[in-house]
């Protein structure tokens, strides 16, 4: 032990607590690359889509695929979007406008522009603190 309770010490993020996790803040560097991350599955099973022409067959294998690609992000990009809006300090609910369509596009950009608070908040401290003028 280094002294410090093992509930007291800051946990270390990863990536299950990125994609999975509803708890803490990110910043929008975070934010933005981990959304480019989930986004890259989506775009390989829509460039499948493009180049089945005429086998209906494997276009419905491929969009049976794409059902189940979007299902699955669908939590993680969630994750995201809440800790990015904890960050902001704004109300959780706004997140669900990341799923709705048309507004998803200008929210995305929002959360991927605005800087983060610079003073804790009820979900942490901010993402990135900089120390001795460094970070």
């Amino acid at each position: 032990m280094d002294g410090a309770p093992e509930d007291t010490q800051r946990k270390r993020p990863d990536l299950i607590w990125l994609f999975l996790g509803f708890d803490g803040r990110i910043g929008r560097q975070s934010f933005g690359l981990g959304f480019l991350f989930l986004f890259f599955p989506i775009i390989f099973v829509i460039i499948q889509i493009l180049k089945v022409e005429e086998n209906e067959g494997l276009l419905t294998l491929w969009g049976g695929i794409f059902l189940l690609v979007t299902g699955a992000l669908i939590w993680p990009v969630a994750a995201l979007t809440i800790k990015r809006v904890h960050d902001l300090g704004w109300p959780v609910m706004l997140a669900v406008l990341i799923f709705v369509p048309g507004a998803q596009w200008f929210f995305l950009a929002a959360l991927c522009a605005i800087p983060s608070l610079a003073q804790t908040n009820e979900h942490g401290p901010p993402p990135y603190q900089r120390t001795n003028g460094r970070g």
